[in-house]
């Protein structure tokens, strides 16, 4: 980026910003209301280490997951991981879940343009999680430079919790709110 201006005396100066922003994010749809937005990002800060993005355990319902990049370096290598317990969560690339097999299960890796997998499109990406049962997992977001960029990287993770809900039978509507009695 070079910044050009005229003084008053009409002579030319020029300066090269010395720094790029460098980043790579993670985004959810934490008020699970089928997008990710400002809502759901200004909400972010407020996630716990231990709970992270809690969300109801429900096999084949897909919630959108934002991968934002923010690098303006040529060379590199940008993986995604899913740590945790074991069919606990799926990572899709689509939100009809229509391929053959999800892109990540617990415990793997991918490495975009590696292996015939991709799941980069741009500045901004979503992909789809799904709680399949009860637990945790990170999913981790990562980029290491090569060639030029060699010792450059930055990582984004996010800690998810699924919880299976129990059906629920109503007891009482009172004015402030719904008192509910767990189901047999």
């Amino acid at each position: 980026l070079v910044w050009e201006w005229l003084d008053e005396d009409d002579c030319v100066h020029r300066m090269t910003n010395a720094f790029t922003v460098l980043s790579v994010r993670l985004f959810g749809d934490l008020d699970l209301d089928g997008d990710v937005d400002a809502a759901d990002k200004a909400r972010h800060p407020a996630l716990t280490n231990a709970c992270g993005w809690a969300m109801p355990a429900a096999t084949n319902v897909l919630r959108p997951v934002r991968l934002r990049t923010d690098v303006g370096l040529s060379g590199g290598l940008y993986t995604l991981s899913l740590a945790g317990d074991a069919g606990a969560f799926r990572v899709w690339p689509d939100a009809a879940g229509t391929n053959a097999a999800p892109l990540l299960a617990c415990g793997q890796t991918v490495t975009n343009g590696a292996g015939g997998v991709s799941f980069l499109a741009g500045g901004d990406t979503d992909l789809f999680v799904e709680a399949v049962s009860n637990g945790t997992a990170m999913l981790t977001y990562a980029y290491a430079g090569t060639g030029d960029a060699a010792g450059i990287s930055c990582t984004a993770s996010m800690m998810m919790t699924a919880v299976n809900i129990e059906s629920v039978e109503l007891v009482a509507a009172p004015m402030n709110g719904l008192v509910v009695k767990k189901g047999e």
